[in-house]
C-alpha cells in the first residue's frame, strides 16, 4: 500500500504527530484508538476516517483553529475522489491480469482464464 500522498489526511497525520513528539502508541492511547488505527490512518489504509475518530485525534494533538480544520477538511475528501481511486486501481488490476495472462498464453477465446481440457 502507498503512502499518504502529500496533503492528504494520512500525510498530515503523520506530520502532526510527529509534531507533537508522539509515538504511535502515545497518540493511540491518548485519543482511545489502537496502535493499528492510528498506523492504518497515516499509511492511507482508512483513507476516510469517521467524524469521532478525527475529532479524538484533533482532542489528543491539541488542535485548534485552523489547523484542526486542516485535519478535519483533509479527512473528509470527497466520495467522488475516493471512488475514482478505487476504480484506477481496479482498471490497473485488470489490465496487469490482462498482461498475464497474454505473457503467460491465454488464448482470446478464454474469457474467464480457464482452458476446457
Amino acid at each position: 500500500m502507498k503512502r499518504g500522498a502529500p496533503g492528504s489526511f494520512a500525510a498530515h497525520l503523520k506530520e502532526l504527530r510527529e509534531a507533537a513528539g508522539f509515538t504511535h502508541e502515545e497518540l493511540a492511547t491518548i485519543a482511545g484508538l489502537s496502535v493499528h488505527a492510528v498506523s492504518a490512518l497515516e499509511r492511507g489504509e482508512r483513507r476516510r476516517p469517521h467524524v469521532e475518530t478525527v475529532r479524538a485525534l484533533s482532542a489528543a494533538l491539541d488542535l485548534s483553529g485552523a489547523t484542526r480544520d486542516a485535519l478535519v477538511g483533509s479527512a473528509r475528501a470527497p466520495a467522488h475522489d475516493a471512488a475514482i481511486d478505487e476504480l484506477v486501481m481496479f482498471v490497473g488490476g485488470l489490465d496487469n491480469l490482462w498482461k498475464e495472462e497474454t505473457v503467460n498464453g491465454a488464448g482470446s477465446d478464454d474469457y474467464h482464464g480457464r482452458r476446457d481440457v
